[in-house]
């Protein structure tokens, strides 16, 4: 049998016995991995290994998601709402889809048995070793020398892409299922497995899963790979033979994705679709497309002018970055893509006999697919746009291009002596590694993070010793979640960071947008001090925590708005925080829901209002194990005359005509709340219309100064 290596082809199937006989490298492997990965870190004691290697950005939801299911509030595959955020109801999760929860039910037993921040560094580890034995093992199924697989292994899994995603994308950093993905699609294209080798099927299968389980970017275009490799290879035998094993494959993938997202598509099947869950856009597929000439540019580099030559005639003057930095694929990947070039070119110039490699073929697709403009951009017309980030398709470029690197230095060394083969590899090596991993503390000072730490644990310590066991602290700035506007200079998810240092706690922050019941967080803050007080203590909150950054002044305004109305005794006081004591009124209220046909708060404390966009209906939750009566306040206007109905129960509150413009209708009533949800509904004999004014919105009519007394127990 011809060696794949000597050969035109791209691989060939790998012996037990080689492979066996790579457990000494692997373990070499690990050993150069984890060494470089260490000292790259400076984890060289228990402090810092006890120490976060990134807390700003997505990093803090990441380990917020995981300490939840490490403290055993959320389980893998089943509804999440963790009673920690989101206070009083809990957040709800259910809405933001979760394919990689194998990877965080991972990082969480790691958490559970060490710690938050060992095992946050543990399972960061964890995904460069995975990536480089499976890169080494893909080579080895590709019958390549193991000498120039370590190479090959080692700069995969010291990519600049993967210091560049690190811990705030960990699910793009565990891309170690990519090269076997690449084998995979191969063997579909070349070999087919057949239901003979059932050990060769078996493992496409179980690829198959991991693509399906992991991120969708990546599963994307694994099945992109699939259908190009069936279509190849059904044209080149005039057969549908062929198309069976990747069909089926694309089938696991599709059914593992779904598997994963159980419990998204089931809330959103019984609540309905939440559009402002996931937002995406059509300009974002050009704003995150891969620009190529970013593969060859490093934004950050261990040579400084090199970096600076960069960012001065590029990337400062660039007008769409998106993720810019992410693609550099390093000298070594660069000089690769050229030596494949030119052998492209030899080949199609001389016409040689030798058949092209099918390594730019898949480079061609990627691009293809990827760039700006590209095929990503047409299936965007589709309406399609959930995987808007092409330049994240960079990895799989760097895989092929690290593939064809191995295999030609395998070929081009092989009557080499041993002691100039093992010089080159060493040179690689070193090279590789100083040029693809970006400066250390490149994305965040490790100076910074300590602080911060610090901080975190003294005002969580601060407010576990001073409130009792469940207390319930509110938050501000309000912000949404995930994927708010910026507030001050408050990072996107800071207000995740106490939770992550306390225990016994419940914060309000953190429950997913988009659904009514979560409005009322900021309505209540836009009515200023006394009513927000009024409302959080109505509520059952014990303290409110005020995060500095989110304001121009510190926070120093309410702090003086909340004196001003009494609550001026200070918990904790620091850089980034400000608590202040409140004082909750027992039994606790729930806040009303304003659940369908509703629009948000519109003015303040003195006047304030709220339209409906047709028939409405405001839940009421009754969270005790007895009635309790409510008092209701509020008036109804509208832009037209109009018949309205308000009805409690069985129970008609106000029926009639409502007049134009400034007449209103005053309503005052008392209900009794029964335990559970107990629903107040609006209807209208006429559909909401357009005022006229400019306001796109479609208006019905609206709820003047709603206000709800204090609930009584009977």
């Amino acid at each position: 049998m011809i060696q794949p290596s000597k050969s035109n082809s791209l691989a060939g199937p790998a012996t037990t016995h080689r492979l066996a006989r790579s457990i000494g490298p692997i373990l070499a492997l690990v050993m150069l991995v984890t060494l470089c990965w260490c000292g790259y870190q400076r984890l060289w004691s228990v402090r810092a290994w006890n120490t976060p290697p990134q807390y700003a950005g997505d990093a803090l939801w990441g380990m917020a998601s995981t300490k939840i299911m490490a403290d055993g509030e959320v389980w893998p595959l089943l509804s999440k709402t963790p009673a920690s955020l989101g206070a009083p109801f809990g957040a709800n999760w259910n809405d933001y889809p979760s394919t990689e929860e194998g990877l965080t039910t991972i990082w969480a037993l790691l958490v559970r048995v060490f710690g938050l921040h060992l095992g946050t560094n543990l399972v960061l580890l964890l995904g460069h070793l995975l990536i480089a034995v499976a890169f080494y093992f893909t080579c080895g199924c590709f019958s390549y020398s193991r000498l120039f697989s370590i190479v090959g292994a080692f700069l995969f899994a010291f990519s600049h892409y993967a210091f560049f995603r690190g811990l705030s994308h960990l699910g793009l950093t565990f891309y170690w299922h990519i090269p076997l993905g690449i084998l995979v699609a191969y063997w579909c294209f070349e070999s087919p497995p057949s239901w003979r080798n059932r050990s060769r099927l078996v493992f496409c299968l179980l690829v198959a899963v991991l693509f399906g389980g992991q991120n969708p970017y990546y599963s994307g275009m694994f099945l992109q790979f699939l259908v190009l490799s069936a279509l190849l290879a059904g044209l080149r035998r005039r057969s549908l033979r062929p198309i069976w094993l990747p069909f089926l494959l694309c089938l696991v993938v599709l059914a593992t994705f779904i598997v994963m997202n159980l419990d998204t598509f089931y809330f959103q099947y019984i609540h309905g679709k939440n559009p402002t869950a996931v937002t995406r856009r059509y300009g974002e597929l050009e704003l995150y497309a891969l620009k190529p000439i970013e593969l060859l540019l490093p934004r950050w580099h261990s040579i400084t002018a090199l970096a600076d030559w960069s960012r001065l005639t590029y990337y400062n003057q660039a007008w769409f970055l998106g993720e810019a930095g992410a693609p550099y694929l390093g000298v070594i990947a660069i000089l690769t893509g050229a030596w494949l070039a030119l052998t492209v070119f030899k080949t199609v110039a001389f016409m040689g006999k030798e058949r092209l490699p099918l390594h730019p073929w898949a480079l061609l697709w990627l691009l293809a697919y990827s760039v700006v403009g590209g095929l990503g951009g047409v299936f965007g017309l589709t309406g399609f746009i959930l995987l808007r980030s092409g330049n994240r398709y960079s990895i799989f470029i760097l895989a092929i291009l690290l593939l064809y690197l191995v295999r030609q230095l395998d070929r081009w060394t092989q009557s080499w002596p041993p002691i100039p083969r093992v010089t080159l590899a060493a040179s690689l090596l070193t090279l590789g590694f100083f040029d693809q991993v970006p400066p250390f503390g490149w994305y965040q000072n490790p100076a910074s993070i300590t602080r911060a730490v610090s901080e975190d644990k003294a005002v969580a310590s601060r407010l576990q010793a001073e409130l009792p066991h469940n207390a319930m602290v509110f938050q501000l700035p309000t912000l949404d979640f995930p994927e708010a506007p910026l507030a001050g200079t408050l990072g996107p998810y800071d207000l995740f960071r106490p939770y992550l240092q306390s225990h016994g706690l419940r914060f309000s922050y953190g429950s997913g947008k988009g659904r009514p019941r979560e409005w009322w967080q900021r309505e209540v803050a836009q009515l200023g001090p006394a009513d927000l007080l009024e409302s959080l203590e109505r509520y059952g909150f014990s303290a409110v925590l005020i995060h500095r950054n989110g304001y121009a002044d510190g926070g120093t305004a309410l702090q003086e708005g909340f004196a001003q109305n009494g609550r001026a005794e200070v918990l904790s006081k620091t850089t980034d925080y400000l608590a202040l004591r409140l004082n909750p009124i027992s039994p606790a209220e729930v806040p009303p829901d304003f659940a369908s046909g509703w629009y948000y708060l519109e003015g303040g404390s003195a006047q304030n209002l709220r339209w409906s966009s047709g028939e409405a209906v405001i839940i009421f939750t009754n969270t005790a194990s007895l009635p309790r009566s409510v008092n209701l306040r509020f008036a109804l206007g509208t832009l037209r005359s109009r018949h309205v109905r308000v009805s409690f129960g069985k129970s008609i509150l106000f029926e009639g005509e409502i007049g134009n413009g400034s007449e209103t209708v005053q309503i005052e009533d008392k209900i009794v709340l029964s335990p559970g949800e107990n629903r107040l509904i609006f209807w209208t004999d006429k559909p909401a219309e357009l005022p006229g004014n400019g306001d796109e919105r479609q208006l019905a009519f609206s709820l003047l100064n709603f206000k709800v007394s204090r609930q009584l127990q009977l």
